[in-house]
């Protein structure tokens, strides 16, 4: 049986060129400009929007109107699929945009008057994939996550829809809330010359050595 190499090998100028070039920041990294689904369940202060499940701040009234609807996404708790959640806010960019390899970074922090067995929980949806930030049952019952850093790489070239989200997973008289803040598109590190040429290097002796192990074998 062969094994063929996963690597294509360029010239070091075109490789680095490849690296180098084509990264533009998105448009629209100001989140009072995004979209809410419910926007009596988001608010903005001082840079900051915050998603709130709702109840307990006098909006339950909202709590089942079809906008507030969160049940396309889930908790990522208890098995592969995980709990599918209920009702809360959504607040979307669907035409972010960006070009080469970019990284998208931003503050969040969780906060809850609720507790288990409702697994509220708050996550980014990034082109469909959903990135989990927390949730009631991974704080242990705590009411704060406290503020917390998330960097995501974006996929090349990616456009398509981004979404926070805080959802309940089921009904409850109690308040959830994700607040998101700083949110900055940055370029991908490009690695250093030297790390680049050792790794051209190093690759056709990766080949050369799993040649030898395939003949001595």
């Amino acid at each position: 049986m062969k094994i063929k190499s996963a690597f294509k090998l360029k010239t070091l100028a075109t490789l680095i060129m490849g690296l180098s070039v084509g990264n533009v920041y998105a448009s629209n990294t100001d989140l009072t400009t995004w979209t809410a689904s419910q926007s009596n369940l988001v608010t903005f202060s001082n840079g900051t929007a915050t998603l709130n499940t709702g109840d307990g701040l006098g909006q339950s009234t909202y709590a089942y109107d079809s906008k507030s609807s969160t049940a396309s996404f889930t908790d990522g708790a208890n098995s592969s699929i995980g709990n599918l959640g209920l009702v809360g806010a959504i607040l979307s960019d669907t035409s972010f945009s960006v070009t080469g390899n970019q990284i998208l970074t931003f503050n969040w922090e969780f906060t809850t008057q609720s507790g288990t067995p409702y697994n509220d929980f708050a996550l980014v949806d990034i082109g469909g994939t959903q990135y989990q930030l927390e949730s009631i049952i991974k704080l242990h019952n705590a009411k704060d996550s406290g503020l917390e850093t998330a960097s995501i790489a974006l996929a090349p070239n990616f456009s398509g829809t981004v979404s926070f989200v805080i959802s309940h997973e089921g009904y409850d008289s109690y308040n959830s809330a994700l607040s998101i803040s700083n949110l900055s598109i940055a370029a991908a590190p490009v690695p250093e010359a030297e790390v680049l040429i050792m790794m051209l290097l190093g690759l056709p002796l990766m080949s050369l050595a799993v040649r030898y192990k395939q003949k001595t074998a």
